[in-house]
């Protein structure tokens, strides 16, 4: 009997996940689960990069809770499935609501591929963390206060190991950082429990040359513009989003509603937005080659034969 298997599809913002997985997915029989920890809200499209969906009609409660649709033509859990005005999406919900679609998809008998750019979600799932289940609502009362320069200063003096790893724009993960060294006195990562998956992994990271990768972000944010991401975020806000909540769901809203809240000029808002993309991006990069089971690809011929040789073993 074959063992259980996952394709992971990841890499830097904008190297082409999203049409990468797709088109593995339809090689392989595959159903694709999004590794996006903004994609997973209601109406934050085209600041997240998120595949056009196409609704399903008739879906069951399980379907239903997932966020199953299609978009061209393949199958996608874990999209549109909260609300960001009320809920704080998190690793330990993906980890839960992943593992329910991975197995869905293993007992339809298709393969379940894992496609998106947010690190922690992804090592979460493939290694089996657990994340501590410490808190004190007092201590991240007053850490929610605190921007998040001081709160990066307090991590990098209480948790070097941490602080090099990190998302350094995601303040929720911050905070949880700095929460967990303090009531457990272990560094974030380190006091992860794991748990053995279930599943084997192939782990493929796209790779591209910087300047073309830097180029490509770039490009994408100007497409995005004109598409009408700032009319995305203004009308998010008139929905009920706060301008504060607006700033953890990334650079994208971060940038673009201060330009909103004429904080910042558009061409400056758009500058800092093209600047800490990139920084993020080298991040992503950082954060994949300190995996030694990543396996780079620079093409779909590439991914393709790795695919077939790793679901054939």
């Amino acid at each position: 009997m074959k063992s259980r298997k996952v394709i992971v599809v990841t890499g830097p913002t904008a190297s082409g996940k999203s049409s990468l997985g797709i088109k593995l997915a339809k090689e392989f029989n595959g159903e694709i689960i999004s590794a996006d920890s903004r994609q997973v809200y209601r109406r934050m499209d085209l600041g997240t990069g998120k595949v056009k969906i196409e609704k399903i009609a008739k879906l069951n409660s399980k379907e239903r809770r997932l966020g199953k649709c299609f978009s061209e033509g393949v199958v996608h859990y874990l999209l549109d499935i909260a609300d960001p005005r009320k809920e704080q999406f998190n690793m330990v919900k993906f980890q839960r609501l992943a593992q329910e679609a991975i197995e869905l998809i293993f007992s339809q008998k298709k393969t379940p591929l894992i496609v998106g750019g947010t690190m922690l979600y992804i090592d979460a799932l493939i290694k089996g963390f657990q994340s501590p289940g410490s808190s004190d609502l007092k201590l991240r009362k007053q850490l929610e206060s605190k921007p998040i320069k001081k709160l990066l200063k307090v991590l990098k003096e209480l948790d070097s190991e941490t602080y090099n790893k990190i998302d350094r724009e995601n303040r929720y993960r911050i905070i949880r950082a700095i929460e967990t060294k303090k009531l457990t006195n272990k560094s974030f990562f380190s006091a992860q429990k794991k748990m053995k998956p279930d599943f084997n992994s192939l782990i493929l990271v796209i790779s591209r040359p910087r300047k073309e990768l830097y180029q490509s972000i770039d490009q994408r944010v100007g497409q995005r513009i004109d598409q009408g991401m700032i009319r995305e975020i203004r009308e998010l806000h008139n929905w009920g989003l706060g301008w504060r909540e607006m700033e953890r769901f990334g650079l994208e809203y971060r940038f673009l509603s201060r330009y909103l809240r004429n904080m910042l000029s558009e061409e400056k808002a758009i500058e800092r937005l093209k600047y800490q993309s990139h920084r993020y991006a080298r991040q992503q990069l950082v954060w994949w080659r300190q995996n030694k089971r990543a396996v780079w690809i620079k093409s779909f011929s590439k991914a393709k034969r790795l695919g077939r040789d790793f679901l054939a073993d």
